[in-house]
């Protein structure tokens, strides 16, 4: 029997309504306080970012950490699947 990961609600506190940048985007031009913004490095492996309404493979990957982002690139949901 699988178990899902139990880190859910640790990732949701860290990065909901954050800024997900790439590692060579600046957060300056951003006008982000560096603690409002999290880098796609830092996210566990396997994950996945989305933008809003983003085609998505439908594979059921237990311990993908899934990100989705708002129209102003700031996470608004985070999920394992």
């Amino acid at each position: 029997m699988f178990q899902p990961p139990q880190d859910l609600d640790e990732w949701k506190e860290k990065l909901m309504g954050k800024l997900i940048l790439d590692d060579e985007e600046e957060a300056v031009e951003c006008a982000e306080l560096p603690e409002n913004v999290v880098r796609k490095s830092e996210l566990p492996k396997p994950n996945r970012v989305l933008s809003e309404n983003s085609p998505m493979t439908m594979d059921y990957r237990y311990n993908r950490l899934n990100v989705i982002l708002d129209g102003d690139n700031k996470v608004s949901q985070v999920y394992y699947a």
